[in-house]
Parts: structure tokens; C-alpha cells; sequence
């Protein structure tokens, strides 16, 4: 009977002492791996090229995601030129206040 108990102490502590398994990889880590984005709704052909366009060559209406991020990245841009501006704005007047004597 002690032996027993002895056994199944020493398989508890031999399981504390085996290193622990790698969590799975996630999908979002493979891909990022493989140089793509993290989801599948990522920047890329499938989500930015249009599905169809008409049969004379004209392209067809942007979706309301397209006009989303199109509007995104323009107030993007334009608050960038706004930071750039002010950024360039401040070092002018900096060299300004200490010309060299």
C-alpha cells in the first residue's frame, strides 16, 4: 500500500517536471508567418479589386467598405500633411531664434 503511494507521488512530480506542450498555432500567426495579413479581411486583391465591371469596360459602383476605407485614408492623409506642416513650421522657427553669431 505505501508503495503504491509512493509510485503515485512520484508520477505527480515527474508530471510537473515534463515541459509543458506549445500552445497551438493560431491562424492569425501562420499568416503573418507566410507574409500575409493576420485575417483574412486584410489588405489584398480579394478585398481591394472589384468582384465584376460591366461588359462594356466600365468598373462597377464601389461597395460601401470601399468608400469607408477611402474616406478613412483620406483623413488619414490629410491629418499626416497637417502634422508634417506644423512639424516643419516649428523647425523653421526654431533655426530662426538661433541663427549662429
Amino acid at each position: 500500500m505505501a508503495a503504491r503511494r509512493v509510485l503515485r507521488l512520484a508520477e505527480r512530480q515527474a508530471r510537473w517536471l515534463r515541459p509543458l506542450p506549445r500552445p497551438p498555432q493560431r491562424i492569425g500567426q501562420w499568416r503573418e508567418a507566410q507574409g500575409l495579413s493576420p485575417s483574412t479581411s486584410g489588405p489584398g486583391p480579394l478585398r481591394d479589386l472589384p468582384d465584376w465591371s460591366f461588359s462594356d469596360g466600365r468598373p462597377s459602383p464601389p461597395w460601401r467598405g470601399q468608400i469607408r476605407r477611402l474616406g478613412d485614408s483620406r483623413e488619414l492623409r490629410c491629418r499626416v500633411l497637417a502634422l508634417s506642416r506644423s512639424l516643419e513650421a516649428a523647425k523653421r522657427r526654431r533655426s530662426s531664434q538661433y541663427k549662429p553669431v
